[in-house]
């Protein structure tokens, strides 16, 4: 007689046919009763039950990889128990879901922003072959970004240059020639270019064709300001006046000129309309003078080394041997400019600097990297308490992967719904950080694929790292482990990666409190530190270009009628404002001094007029300032600042009466060869911004003969008057009607030139709250849970005499050892971050331990509140209550 099949081998047929589950259901009490008699009750009561709820029945088609309808049960089966866990544990989940969207948004947003930092440039077709040539200093100051103007001849003879082109841009009066005769606008990006520009940048004509430039009295208008001067008429054959006397036509209208562009443009016509408006061949017959910006577009597979070498030679031969040894011809990719020229001399405009796209996308990797910390943390801790759900899972005939494959779904599902929340806040939360940015960054999934998909990877591998440990720890224990009572607590007690994860949390928050406030302190620095002149009160206004006697009758006239104003105490002239430029930079003779001035020598002469010094409250050291009765002083009067003094070898009383000549000398020809005799010696100031060091400065007058030189008048007044500027304006159209005034605080101007360090603090401070926050979320959810699980232990002492505050400091003291191994781990990572990004300003703060301290006590002050919080809960509980619980 045939052996009827065991419990064992019926189970087992069970499990892997379908058709055999059927066939046994109508007979579940049969089989519970030999269940019974081979595993003993307890065992077949839990067979049974399992059974009875149908948890078992998925399980049942295991075998039948190929099966639609098994995919379909299963994928159906996780979705329930992912949903179920999700509703079973709101505050766990919200906290997860909520920290990893707000860590996704932060990085969403900066991203964006270091994206577009990075792609200025990068829209023209060939950007890999544009270079801009540039003039590097041997003796180790700031390259200058602009050439000479007969630099294009010897660049002519290397042949790796398939395109050479020169830009001018300059400040300029524009008039629309008609019947009504418009008042002149004061255009300041008026660019002059070569013939060929189009065949070197990929800015689109939208009228006209790419050789407009070859005819010498055409100009292309952008789309922008071809309406703002012809509304909706055609500006093609349009004549524009520009300056006094130059006339052109319009041949072309351009795209406007995108934003990521290092220099944009409003208007554009050809060098040899330049030649005719300056009519000086003087900076057209320099090699080297920085007047004009050179780009050329290289060859394919062209060597940049090799013609560096070969332009450094064939340029040397056309300059002055002294000249040549100074300053070294460089390329330097177009896509470098916006980021690695932010102290260049001479740049169209504003740069940005690597250094703050890298800050940006540490503290955004770093905010991902917390967010994802946190939720990778607050699955381990809830992995624990699902250990008997494993157990059970397993004793009830779960398999291995089923378990992996369950906790790695519910994990990624997670993530994909922080994912879809962080996307959503992102898109909501857009405009508002391209305010604090400065930027009008868009979201656009076509554009932006590969930085998406990258996220996407990112979120994914968060989540199946966060479901690992489960997945893959838990799943391979024994069942008869993990369903002993203390078996939780034990698979609980590494949490060596647990106490890691936090360390790492609160060393990116130290971090970013201590980055963002030395960031601060170096801004507030910069803006109220001392420049050695008087910045409140003072009205400057650019006058126009004094190319004619009249014109300098006009400018005098204009002194005399603002002196006239109630509200104006003073008036002078100069040519660079104080804070925006030390002027012109010369070679010179000192007389006195034996030895030869050299590079590191040469000085930068400013010119300015009567009364400069006591406008702006600089001190005389020595000797007198320029001065109206003297008769000599508007051609041959000089005056020193400390630094150029002391140069040259001089007290600020033996350089009294010394002559010092100024001028500019290339192969045996002489530019703005200026001498006069130092009448006096004035404290230094910084001329510049503080990121450059102050320089040897010769002062010359601007009045007389030399109004040409004048680029601003500088008013001061006498209290905050709303009508000062009205009754400015009133008198600058008596004298000048056809132009506008285009007045300007001192101060307020100032305040501006460090908006790239302001918004990058800006930018810190929000991220780094944000990374606080996203810290806390987490920290909050594992105090919730060490609070839960040590519940049973918080009854036992309380009932033996423990005080709610010997309860919240044993809470607190591993929180505590763990934020001061993140404090020593992040004092040095952040000192050394801040240290160089400060050696970016020749004038900074030193950076102090205090910063640190002072970081340190607020993460530490947030993560104690976040955390006692929960210890407090659990505290007040009735010892009897959680004892029951338990």
């Amino acid at each position: 007689m045939k052996k009827p099949p065991s419990i064992t081998q019926r189970l087992l047929r069970w499990y892997c046919d379908p058709v055999f589950l059927e066939e046994i259901e109508g007979d579940l009490h049969e089989l519970y009763r030999e269940w019974v008699a081979e595993f003993g009750v307890q065992k077949a009561n839990r067979l049974y039950f399992f059974h009875t709820i149908k948890f078992f029945r998925p399980f049942a088609l295991r075998r039948n990889y190929h099966s639609n309808t098994y995919r379909t049960m299963m994928f159906k089966h996780y979705f329930t128990v992912a949903y179920r866990n999700l509703v079973k544990h709101k505050s766990f989940s919200i906290i997860n879901i909520a920290g990893l969207a707000l860590g996704i948004t932060c990085f969403t947003l900066i991203a964006l922003y270091v994206r577009y930092e990075l792609s200025f440039d990068r829209f023209h077709t060939d950007a890999d072959r544009i270079y801009r040539v540039i003039q590097q200093q041997t003796d180790g100051g700031e390259p200058f970004a602009r050439t000479g103007g007969a630099h294009i001849t010897p660049l002519r003879s290397i042949p790796e240059f398939e395109e050479i082109v020169r830009l001018f841009r300059t400040s300029i009066e524009v008039q629309k020639l008609d019947e009504s005769r418009a008042e002149r606008l004061n255009e300041k990006r008026f660019y002059f270019a070569d013939s060929n520009f189009f065949d070197v940048f990929s800015f689109r004509l939208v009228v006209g064709e790419k050789n407009v430039l070859t005819s010498p009295n055409a100009v292309v208008l952008t789309e922008s300001s071809a309406k703002r001067y012809f509304g909706n008429e055609d500006p093609l054959g349009q004549t524009l006046l520009i300056g006094d006397s130059l006339s052109l036509e319009v041949q072309g209208i351009m795209e406007d000129t995108p934003k990521n562009s290092h220099f944009s443009m409003d208007f554009l016509t050809s060098i040899t309309a330049l030649k005719q408006y300056y009519n000086n061949p003087g900076p057209f017959e320099s090699y080297w003078w920085p007047w004009l910006w050179t780009f050329v577009k290289l060859q394919p597979q062209s060597s940049v080394a090799s013609v560096n070498t070969r332009m450094e030679e064939i340029v040397g031969q056309y300059r002055g041997a002294d000249v040549a040894k100074e300053f070294v011809p460089k390329l330097q990719p177009i896509t470098d400019i916006h980021l690695y020229s932010i102290n260049a001399i001479g740049e169209p405009g504003a740069n940005s600097s690597i250094m703050y796209v890298a800050v940006l996308s540490a503290i955004s990797l770093l905010i991902l990297l917390i967010a994802c910390v946190n939720f990778t943390n607050l699955s381990l801790a809830r992995s624990v308490k699902r250990a008997k759900e494993v157990g059970i899972r397993k004793a009830a005939g779960a398999a291995r992967g089923t378990l992996i494959r369950q906790f790695l779904g519910e994990s990624f599902l997670l993530s994909m719904l922080a994912l879809g929340a962080g996307f959503l806040l992102a898109e909501l939360l857009l405009p508002y950080f391209n305010d604090l940015a400065y930027r009008e960054l868009e979201i656009t999934v076509q554009d932006q694929l590969p930085f998406w998909l990258l996220l996407l990877s990112a979120v994914v591998l968060t989540g199946l790292l966060s479901g690992s440990y489960p997945a893959w720890v838990l799943s391979r224990l024994r069942a008869a482990q993990v369903l002993k009572s203390s078996s939780g607590q034990k698979i609980g007690s590494r949490q060596w990666l647990q106490r890691g994860l936090v360390v790492f949390q609160f060393v990116a928050s130290i971090a970013l409190i201590a980055g963002t406030l030395i960031a601060y302190q170096q801004l507030t620095f910069l803006q109220e530190s001392a420049l050695g002149f008087e910045k409140e009160q003072i009205i400057t206004v650019p006058v126009p270009s004094v190319n004619s006697d009249l014109q300098a009758e006009k400018l005098e006239t204009l002194e005399q009628a603002f002196m006239q104003l109630a509200d104006v105490s003073g008036v002078s002239r100069v040519y660079a404002r104080p804070g925006f430029g030390h002027g012109m930079d010369q070679d010179c003779e000192v007389e006195g001094k034996t030895e030869e001035v050299g590079p590191e020598e040469r000085v930068w002469r400013q010119h300015i007029g009567y009364d400069y010094f006591d406008l702006l409250d600089i001190p005389v050291l020595s000797g007198r300032t320029l001065s109206v009765k003297s008769g000599t002083d508007a051609t041959d009067a000089v005056i020193l600042n400390e630094t150029a003094a002391k140069n040259f070898g001089f007290t600020p009383e033996t350089a009294l009466g010394k002559k010092v000549r100024t001028y500019v000398s290339e192969n045996g020809q002489t530019y703005g060869d200026l001498t006069g005799t130092v009448i006096g010696v004035v404290k230094d100031y910084h001329s510049a911004s503080l990121r450059e060091r102050i320089v040897p400065t010769v002062f010359m007058s601007s009045e007389g003969a030399y109004s040409y030189y004048t680029r601003h008048l500088l008013v001061k007044i006498s209290g905050a008057h709303q009508s000062v500027l009205s009754n400015l304006e009133d008198t600058w159209k008596n004298v000048f009607p056809d132009r506008p005034l285009a007045a300007s605080y001192l101060d307020a101007d100032l305040e501006m030139r460090y908006e790239a360090e302001q918004r990058l603090g800006d930018i810190m401070l929000t991220f780094s709250v944000l990374a606080i926050l996203i810290a806390c979320l987490g920290l909050y959810g594992l105090a919730a849970y060490i609070a839960e699980r040590r519940t049973k232990e918080m009854g036992i002492r309380k009932t033996l005499g423990a005080s709610v505050q010997q309860l919240l400091l044993l809470f607190n003291q591993d929180f505590l050892l763990l934020i001061g191994i993140a404090f020593l781990i992040a004092t040095p990572v952040a000192w050394y971050a801040m240290d160089r990004w400060l050696q970016d300003f020749a004038y900074h703060v030193s950076i102090g331990p205090i910063i640190f301290v002072v970081a340190g006590l607020l993460c530490l002050s947030i993560a104690l509140l976040t955390v006692s919080y929960q210890a407090f809960r659990t505290a007040r509980v009735n010892p009897v209550d959680s004892l029951r619980n338990e």
